[in-house]
């Protein structure tokens, strides 16, 4: 795996600051031109040491190890830094400590799954979220709810159930229901039965079977980690509160972002 070694300043732009309010803002336009996935390039660049790569039996999954000690020291670095990253606000470059692998066991007997082998390492080994892409990462079994963080459980209306597939290969994004917004001008009451009835098809939790939300980018967004059928190991990008619908998540090259790849 090679890391990038470049500062911040070669990348298409810097952080723009963001209104004190900006937790459900979408980034600037500035902000949109950076590559989020890439964040920890910035880190490398502090600490060149911080990394080393451990490969799988089948040496398809390659895993990125961090030096909790060094990394947190270029954490705190990167928090005196002049430089304004997105999302930076949250996390405040704080990684949370690791989880006990016992209580990764449990989860996933629980839940019936096995979580990404690289996903897993980073929760055990480096640290049970905290910084990270936009706004970092979740706790495991926890998600965005305004300001605070709120444990999710399976069927709540939110999650679906995670050992089953997740039932998506392509993107989808399917508006043939929701109704037209000249209806709120003529029948204000029809517009709201058609828009209840297409919101609920719309969010059915069965289309997000198999995956866990691990990261909020703004606006109701969310990356998803998928954890059972053909796409476990991927991220896919929940883009349904902008009617984005949902759609793999892909890296600069085109290829599939697993967790290890996007947090680098």
């Amino acid at each position: 795996m090679v890391f990038s070694r470049r500062l911040i300043g070669t990348w298409h732009g810097r952080m723009s600051r963001l209104p004190e309010n900006s937790r459900w803002a979408k980034p600037t336009h500035k902000a949109e031109k950076v590559k989020l996935r890439g964040w920890i390039s910035i880190l490398i660049y502090y600490s060149r040491h911080c990394f080393s790569v451990l490969f799988a039996k089948d040496s398809s999954e390659i895993v990125a190890k961090l030096n909790p000690n060094q990394v947190r020291t270029s954490m705190k670095r990167l928090s005196g830094s002049q430089i304004v990253f997105f999302g930076a606000d949250q996390h405040h470059f704080a990684i949370n400590p690791p989880l006990p692998d016992v209580e990764v066991v449990a989860f996933e007997q629980i839940h019936r799954i096995s979580l990404p082998a690289d996903y897993r390492h980073f929760i055990t080994h480096i640290g049970n979220g905290g910084a990270g892409p936009s706004y970092g990462i979740f706790p495991l079994g926890q998600m965005d709810e305004n300001y605070n963080l709120k444990y999710w459980f399976e069927r709540d209306g939110f999650l679906g159930v995670l050992s089953d597939p997740f039932p998506l290969i392509v993107s989808w994004n399917n508006l043939s229901g929701k109704p037209s917004d000249q209806l709120i001008d003529t029948d204000p009451d029809e517009y709201d039965r058609q828009f209840a009835a297409f919101e609920e098809i719309y969010w059915n939790t069965v289309r997000i079977n198999g995956a866990f939300p691990i990261c909020h980018i703004g606006c109701g967004i969310r990356i998803w980690l998928v954890v059972s059928g053909d796409e476990a190991g991927h991220l896919w990008r929940d883009g349904r509160a902008d009617y984005a619908g949902l759609s793999p998540l892909t890296l600069k090259d085109k290829s599939l972002a697993t967790f290890s790849s996007w947090y680098e």
